[in-house]
């Protein structure tokens, strides 16, 4: 009995279109979209009622608002992207509409902090610009270290943090805590040490005991600068350095020591 073969001739069909896969489910990442289209449309109402309408309702405020474009063009910013965002934000793929809520991320958080710099009554009533919200800064640098993170930051902190010695981990984790803020260094940091529960143990100890060299090395070390500010206090950035250089070594080696002890 003869046998008959279908031969299939393979017609190319052009480029396909790969999504980014973010490792969650479609049905999870559609209700993510739609609570995004929310929280975008809630931010630029709030952002009007709270950032623009009040300047606009007296003519004397309307007229020293609109004259200064510092003062209107970070709301409106703001309010245009968060209004874009919800507007397409059910129209494309579940993993780009995750991108797209990063990008609003940032921008959203400088829109409010431009605003604030933007408004010289706000420099006057914070006494300077360590009052103001720097909200913005810690929101991009956890948006960088994710994205570093997947782009290899993790071989390079591993090779720079080494995988036996817990005094070498906390001492890099110590150094990021002090150039960039001990959240983001521990985000960074985690999965280089999560194999062993003496390496975390050294990882808290030096985002934490260990970010005492520079003030921003720690949001609550601002928040309490802030404090002492009010009070009248004066803690210059030069003094709390010093203090940090010779503290902060010997907290750290000695808490190393002790978890090894």
């Amino acid at each position: 009995m003869p046998e008959h073969v279908t031969l299939l001739t393979a017609v190319d069909g052009g480029p396909v279109e790969r999504d980014v896969s973010t490792g969650l489910p479609s049905d999870l990442l559609g209700l993510s979209a739609a609570r995004l289209q929310v929280l975008a449309l809630l931010y630029a109402l709030i952002f009007f009622l709270a950032g623009i309408f009040p300047a606009l309702i007296l003519p004397s405020d309307r007229a020293r608002f609109l004259g200064n474009v510092v003062q209107w063009a970070p709301g409106v910013l703001g309010i245009v992207v968060a209004v874009a965002l919800a507007a397409v934000i059910r129209r494309v793929p579940p993993a780009r509409a995750m991108t797209l809520g990063l990008v609003f991320e940032i921008v959203s958080s400088y829109a409010i902090a431009a605003a604030e710099f933007g408004d010289p009554s706000g420099l006057e009533v914070h006494q300077g610009y360590m009052g103001l919200s720097w909200v913005a800064v810690w929101v991009v640098l956890f948006t960088v270290v994710g994205f570093l993170s997947s782009h290899g930051l993790e071989d390079i902190l591993r090779r720079i943090a080494g995988t036996t010695s817990e005094l070498r981990l906390s001492a890099t984790a110590a150094l990021g805590a002090n150039l960039f803020d001990n959240l983001p260094a521990y985000l960074a940091m985690e999965p280089v040490a999560s194999d062993s529960p003496h390496r975390m143990l050294a990882l808290l100890i030096g985002v934490n005991c260990g970010c005492l060299l520079t003030l921003w090395g720690s949001l609550a070390t601002l928040l309490w600068r802030a404090r002492c500010d009010t009070a009248r206090v004066d803690i210059s950035w030069w003094s709390f350095l010093w203090r940090g250089l010779i503290l902060t070594p010997l907290v750290v080696t000695g808490a190393v020591f002790a978890l090894n002890g």
